[in-house]
């Protein structure tokens, strides 16, 4: 049993229980999950907001005690509460306890480095401070924040005003957004003992093409006049999602997981975006085009997915025990056997003839 957070076993055993909706009190859980309790659902978000009121209510009323550092107190005392929640508590991954820690931090970084908020400093204290509540916590939003934070913070620290972006910084960072999720999505193959680490390099695949595809997209548009455009920039534009999505689709369909296809619609998603002045009607009929084509395609792969093609299909899985009698018998098989004692012989027994008698 673990007390600073669940072992892998049982994290993996909390995961099982989310997924399929069991209770904490029962019976198959007994002496798994190591007394570690989790909220999930709406009431897992509505902690998470109720922890960040928690923490905007500790600033507030700390700044009209006229305490000196209020940021530092009141992220010190945010952080303790979430480790009393977690150690005393055994609360995990339930919302509140994350919400304070990660804003108990995020307090304490904002107050040591005291900068402008688009100091780079600043923006790399806040990186730092959600990477160590992302580590602490094991959650993937935080982590997947730190690694955009950190994106722009490098951006800043290239060219310290963001009116001095230019087109080589904007598409150097669009290409490092891409190949860090592409380095995530390549990491995505293996096979780790915690889901929570799945789940990191999930987050960074799903949102970091958007971002390149942004850095590229919005930031080109905000630094370039018309007449500064390129003719590879709406190549590239086109291009690198599309490459990217592609990619990520083959690896969600091989590996049968969520995180890979959700990229390649976000992908799908900026290259209908991109590709949208191709369409010589009005504003208003594109919209209706293109969401009527994805509505369509949709409705096919729904009706496609019915039955279980190469083990995937849009079916939910069964709520029953069947699920939980396969994952325990799984265990059971992947446990591995003892050694026989010292003195026994297998193999059947042997026999001397001529009455001599048998052994065994």
């Amino acid at each position: 049993m673990s007390r600073r957070r669940p072992s892998v076993a049982e994290e993996r055993w909390l995961h099982v229980a989310a997924r399929q909706r069991l209770k904490a009190d029962d019976p198959r859980l007994h002496g798994r999950t190591g007394n570690w309790r989790r909220v999930r659902g709406f009431a897992r978000v509505a902690l998470f907001v109720g922890g960040l009121l928690i923490a905007w209510l500790a600033v507030n009323v700390l700044d009209l005690l006229q305490l000196p550092r209020p940021l530092m107190i009141s992220g010190a005392a945010l952080m303790l509460a979430s480790e009393w929640l977690v150690l005393g508590r055994r609360l995990w991954n339930s919302g509140i306890d994350e919400a304070l820690f990660g804003a108990g931090a995020l307090l304490l970084a904002h107050d040591i480095v005291d900068g402008d908020m688009l100091d780079p400093a600043t923006i790399w204290s806040w990186a730092i401070a959600l990477g160590l509540a992302g580590w602490r916590h094991l959650q993937p939003l935080f982590t997947t924040l730190a690694v955009m934070l950190g994106s722009t913070a490098l951006s800043l620290t290239l060219v310290p005003s963001v009116f001095g972006m230019n087109r080589v910084i904007t598409m150097q960072m669009s290409v490092l957004c891409f190949a860090v999720a592409g380095l995530a999505l390549l990491g995505g193959a293996h096979q780790y003992r915690r889901p929570s680490h799945d789940r990191m390099l999930d987050g960074v695949v799903i949102a970091l093409p958007a971002l390149g595809y942004l850095w590229a997209g919005s930031m080109q548009g905000l630094v370039l006049t018309p007449t500064e455009q390129s003719w590879w920039a709406p190549l590239y534009l086109s291009l690198a999602p599309l490459l990217f999505g592609a990619l990520a689709l083959h690896a969600g369909l091989r590996r049968r997981t969520h995180a890979p296809l959700y990229a390649a619609l976000l992908c799908l998603v900026c290259v209908v975006w991109q590709l949208r002045g191709w369409l010589p009607v009005d504003w208003h009929w594109r919209l209706i085009i293109w969401g009527g084509a994805a509505l369509l395609v949709t409705i096919v792969l729904d009706r496609w997915l019915r039955r279980a093609r190469a083990g995937i299909t849009s079916q939910r899985e069964a709520d029953d025990d069947a699920a939980i009698a396969a994952l325990e018998l799984a265990g059971v098989a992947a446990t591995p056997a003892s050694e026989p004692a010292r003195g026994f012989r297998g193999e059947g027994g042997g026999f001397g003839g001529g009455g001599a008698g048998g052994s065994y």
